[in-house]
């Protein structure tokens, strides 16, 4: 933004478009703003974040009918100025203007609340997920753990995405692949902790407890009822397909357990890193919900959980003993206030 100044004379220059001398050009002009965004090399980095996708189409709305109104004007000048993308797509706006926004510029206006976190996700590693693994979700969801070994969790979390896209369509028409989902919306889960986004963390977690729950349900009827049939409906069998019946039965009893042993694995997980979401958040008594039961928690976390729950709980007694000082506070100036009033 310190290149502002520079391009202040092109900016007033740009007469006819509006009164903030062109500033507003980016967003006024014909089209969508995304679109623009999009076509734009320097500019379509910014399209992974649907919190900045937002923002631009709201500018775009109140500046096509700021141009004559200098407050809408002002408040448009101080939104853009704010945040160094929407600067940069200004500044794109103007002929000639090539604002260049660092890394440092970006993480300064999310230490001072200019701008929200933004989405770790990279266009590159979106478009690289989408066409190297157009329809199998499996060898997307082995890319994504690769990824996390390396070290990379921000292209983990587009391939694991990838997975759970087509993971989610197949499930139409395979129920299976529900598990599946369940399993890459917990590992996105720790990738978006690592990343410092507890918030979408927690939001992942969600999923995978809902698609296990799901899983789950589809898994217990089939066990259901093939246990029924057993008992009700399923005639004896001719003597020569006895054996083939009872390997194929075996099989499917053993397909399904081993089906409901990895759900309650995804579970384990997914409650624990919510939990560590959660914590993050200063949600500490939901925190706690997630690992009061040492059975919803992985067992090769046990040491940690058990850290955690510590944690917890003393953060829980001092919120608690805050809120009690708070209170006789509270009542300590109503007291005040009424002698006051009184003149006793």
């Amino acid at each position: 933004r310190t290149e502002l100044t520079t391009y202040l004379p092109a900016m007033l220059d740009a007469e006819g478009c509006d009164q903030s001398g062109g500033l507003l050009a980016f967003f006024t002009a014909p089209g969508d703003v995304v679109e623009r965004c999009l076509a734009d090399p320097q500019l379509r980095g910014y399209a992974t974040d649907t919190a900045f996708l937002k923002k631009l189409r709201e500018i775009q709305t109140t500046a096509r009918t700021a141009a004559q109104d200098p407050a809408k004007i002002a408040a448009c000048t101080r939104e853009l100025m704010a945040d160094p993308r929407l600067t940069q797509c200004a500044m794109a706006g103007v002929a000639g203007v090539n604002l260049t926004v660092s890394e440092d510029d970006l993480k300064a206006a999310e230490r001072t609340g200019d701008i929200e976190k933004r989405s770790p996700l990279r266009l590159a590693d979106l478009v690289e997920a989408e066409t190297k693994f157009a329809d199998d979700p499996s060898a997307a969801r082995l890319a994504g753990n690769a990824a996390l070994r390396s070290g990379d969790p921000a292209k983990a979390v587009a391939l694991w995405r990838r997975a759970i896209a087509i993971g989610r369509d197949a499930s139409r028409k395979i129920p299976e692949n529900l598990a599946d989902v369940a399993a890459c919306y917990a590992n996105v889960a720790l990738a978006l902790l690592k990343l410092e986004h507890p918030r979408r963390a927690a939001q992942a977690a969600d999923h995978a407890l809902a698609y296990a729950a799901a899983a789950r349900e589809r898994a217990s009827s089939f066990t259901k009822q093939h246990a029924s049939f057993d008992v009700f409906s399923e005639p004896p069998p001719k003597e020569e397909d006895d054996q083939t019946a009872s390997n194929e039965k075996k099989t499917e009893e053993e397909d399904a357990k081993a089906a409901l042993s990895m759900l309650e694995a995804v579970e384990r997980k997914a409650r624990y890193r919510r939990a560590l979401a959660r914590e993050a958040l200063k949600e500490f008594e939901a925190a706690l919900a997630d690992v009061a039961d040492p059975a919803s928690v992985p067992s090769a976390e046990q040491p940690a959980v058990e850290a955690l729950t510590k944690r917890l709980k003393r953060e829980l007694a001092h919120q608690k003993r805050d809120a009690v000082a708070k209170e006789q506070r509270k009542a300590e100036e109503r007291r005040v206030g009424a002698v006051r009033t009184t003149g006793v």
